[in-house]
């Protein structure tokens, strides 16, 4: 596995939750699966932390709702950035 992915902040939302977190790419652009600690994502998004203009944004493989252990994301090389994930 070539990202690495935290889970830092659960947010409660009504009858949804809500998952802040990060992510690392050790390498070589990829893709990968992020295990958001949610049963089913209905939303997703990823911002990439760049000092300067942003590369590509991260893309997400997947058509929702889906399994919120396996949403795979596509990346750049080395990227890192932040994702927040909607879900039950």
């Amino acid at each position: 596995m070539s990202i690495t992915v935290t889970r830092d902040y659960h947010l409660s939302l009504g009858n949804m939750r809500g998952v802040i977190g990060t992510y690392t790419d050790s390498s070589a652009g990829t893709a990968d699966d992020v295990n958001t600690g949610l049963h089913k994502v209905y939303f997703m998004s990823f911002v990439e932390k760049a000092s300067g203009v942003s590369d590509n944004v991260p893309s997400i493989n997947e058509t929702f709702p889906c399994d919120g252990s396996a949403v795979t994301m596509i990346c750049d090389a080395s990227q890192t950035g932040y994702w927040f994930a909607i879900g039950v």
